[in-house]
């Protein structure tokens, strides 16, 4: 793997500190990062008897339409990571710089531990009492759940790096959001009773903190992390490999890339809109 020694220089680094894009994209992040706390914790509800409350269905969709919904309006506002898990693929990649992923993962947790905190205080203690971050079923092992968080978190951030692939996806025939967003309805399914399909360390997190429950805490960070660090690296050493030109594939810059072919261009090719580039004065800060 090439480290770019431009994304880890100093001057990188103090220059991102300095933009404001930079805490443009963190207050995105905080913003994105919260709703889909809100919409996780609040899809897994049960209301008392209520029939079709809670159920892995409903959860499965309502995250993937979250997932797409956010991905698709706020991506091109620093790739929109919303994941530990993302945010270390990436920085693996270079394609973002550890300050970066460091603030991003503050963020996450901070996010997360305020979603957590707001469905406590506007939702009934009939189904707040309930509240809790994703836990073990009974008769899953603690080896057991790693495999499961580490499988479905692999299975997640190889299609992050598969459908944002800049260079093979540029044609528009591939909408990444939603891609990505049916994979995590897909492996909602999977996991869903086993071990709650985090997927997510810092809405664990989040919720652990706020409801002080930490059964198994560790496998669900130590079994997504390890998950997104294999994929990279397959990724990144067999499926990211030269092209016929002899040139590196490459990569988006962001999750959901603003580069050479962004998500507006994506809009463009589908809807035959016009192209506004009003904003692209934004773009000088970019990492």
């Amino acid at each position: 793997m090439e480290i770019s020694c431009d994304r880890l220089s100093l001057s990188k680094i103090k220059t991102e500190l300095k933009s404001l894009a930079f805490y443009r994209d963190l207050l995105a992040e905080l913003l994105t990062t919260f709703f889909l706390t809100l919409s996780a914790l609040s899809l897994g509800m049960t209301w008392g008897d209520k029939p079709y409350t809670g159920t892995v269905e409903q959860v499965g969709i309502g995250m993937m339409c979250t997932v797409c919904a956010l991905a698709w309006s706020l991506g091109e506002f620093g790739g929109i990571h919303m994941n530990p898990s993302v945010t270390l693929a990436l920085v693996l990649l270079s394609e973002i710089t550890p300050s970066r992923a460091l603030i991003y993962l503050v963020i996450q947790c901070i996010a997360a531990m305020a979603g957590t905190k707001f469905i406590q205080v506007v939702l009934p203690p009939l189904v707040t009492d309930h509240l809790k971050p994703t836990m073990l079923h009974p008769d899953v092992a603690e080896w057991q759940g790693f495999l499961i968080e580490g499988w479905l978190t692999f299975h997640l951030i190889f299609t992050v790096l598969g459908a944002t692939d800049e260079k093979r996806k540029r044609d528009g025939y591939c909408i990444p959001p939603l891609i990505i967003a049916m994979t995590v309805a897909t492996c909602i399914g999977c996991g869903f009773v086993s071990t709650g399909s985090s997927m997510n360390p810092a809405m664990t997190f989040g919720a652990a903190v706020v409801t002080d429950i930490w059964d198994n805490h560790w496998l669900y960070w130590v079994g997504p992390l390890s998950g997104s660090f294999l994929a990279t690296l397959l990724y990144k050493f067999v499926f990211d490999i030269l092209d016929n030109s002899n040139e590196k594939t490459c990569r988006a810059k962001h999750c959901w890339p603003r580069s050479s072919y962004t998500t507006k261009q994506m809009s463009n090719n589908l809807y035959n809109g016009h192209k506004d580039s009003s904003d692209d004065n934004l773009e000088t800060t970019w990492i």
